[in-house]
């Protein structure tokens, strides 16, 4: 008696579960009464010019807002790291975008920077650094020549190279910490 009554459970419990839609049927169900206008999208215009130095610039043109946007791709990036230098190019990175340039402090240069409606970062890829500025187009310049001061003069102080290692360290062991 108690065997029948078993199989019939499983058998029942079997046959409920083959039954239930699966959840994409489900959800074509659900959405086979929903019809939507197809997406139209036309992506702007893009110009390639080819400079003297070998490096390609590629142009987007957009009037909508009055910023100036520039994006940087330099070769390099953890793709070159060996397994011991793991965190060299993330430290570089971290370093050039809190330490100062041309004889100024990088507090001074992101006041600078404030001050003209510009933001800076720099980043690290898989196979470049990406460096990005963006400034309200009548500070470009002056943004810009602040962007060059990183990028060509860094102060590259051992001080804040210690500051940027203890960062990593602190954010390795608080990822690695089981709460």
């Amino acid at each position: 008696m108690i065997r029948r009554i078993t199989c019939t459970v499983l058998c029942l419990t079997f046959a409920g579960l083959q039954a239930a839609p699966s959840q994409g049927e489900h959800a074509s169900r659900v959405l086979s009464g929903l019809h939507f206008p197809p997406v139209e999208f036309n992506p702007p215009p893009v110009k390639e010019e080819k400079l003297a130095s070998g490096a390609v610039l590629l142009t987007v043109e957009d009037n909508s807002l009055p910023f100036l946007t520039v994006e940087i791709h330099f070769p390099g990036g953890t793709s070159l790291e060996s397994v011991d230098q793991a965190g060299t190019w993330e430290a570089g990175v971290s370093l050039l975008s809190i330490d100062g340039a041309g004889g100024r402090t990088g507090e001074q240069l992101a006041e600078d920077l404030s001050r003209l409606g510009a933001r800076f970062s720099i980043h690290n890829e898989y196979e470049s650094w990406v460096v990005r500025l963006t400034a309200l187009k009548w500070n470009f310049p002056q943004a810009f020549s602040i962007l060059e001061k990183v990028l060509l003069t860094p102060a590259l102080s051992q001080d804040k190279l210690a500051v940027v290692l203890d960062g990593m360290e602190t954010d390795i062991s608080q990822r690695n910490n089981k709460p």
